[in-house]
């Protein structure tokens, strides 16, 4: 083998070599960044869900006693609460819930006419949630 021909094969492998190493180096920096950004993006989607979840949960949570507020001044309307006599219920027999001495059992107007209310709010609320962001929550 020549001089000439050992110096090309030499200068070949130096030259192999430094792009086998670029690459790999290149590779190993490419899937660090890659995984950096997508744990950044995992950790905002995480903290966005959270704090959906927690604005749902002080909704809700507001919209529950409203209700029952709203439920304790329908049922003071009707009249003074009192126990009665034990119903069935699966099988427990709690004392009947009586409102202005009339018994409550199987009696759900009162319920009724709370979530109906509330399911025209909801419709309002949820119209308003349409509006402002790209998604519906259920």
């Amino acid at each position: 083998m020549t001089l000439r021909k050992k110096f090309v094969l030499t200068l070949t492998v130096v030259l192999l070599s430094f792009i086998a190493a670029t690459v790999i180096f290149s590779s190993v920096t490419q899937g660090k960044w890659i995984h950096d950004q997508a744990l950044a993006e995992a950790t905002h989607r995480k903290n966005e869900a959270a704090r959906l979840l927690g604005l749902t949960d002080s909704i809700m949570s507001e919209r529950v006693k409203n209700s029952m507020q709203l439920l304790i001044q329908r049922g003071m309307t009707i009249g003074d609460p009192s126990l009665g006599q034990p119903v069935s219920v699966g099988t427990a027999s709690p004392p009947e819930l009586q409102l202005g001495g009339q018994p409550q059992a199987n009696n759900f107007a009162l319920v009724d006419g709370l979530r109906k209310l509330w399911a025209g709010l909801q419709l309002s609320f949820l119209a308003k949630v349409t509006t402002s962001y790209e998604f519906l929550p259920t």
